[in-house]
């Protein structure tokens, strides 16, 4: 197996494992999203001028 496949084979793993781990953190992951939410439309407007 290629190194380039190995790497994205191991990504996968990592998303799954993530997405396995995700229903125990939902309330966490939901502040944290709408923080984030703010932030990038904070630095989009920024990014303007």
């Amino acid at each position: 197996m290629p190194e380039s496949g190995k790497r994205r084979a191991e990504a996968v793993s990592l998303f799954k494992n993530d997405r396995a781990i995700h229903p125990h953190v939902r309330g966490l992951a939901k502040s944290l999203n709408t923080s984030y939410k703010a932030d990038k439309t904070i630095y989009r407007d920024t990014s303007k001028g």
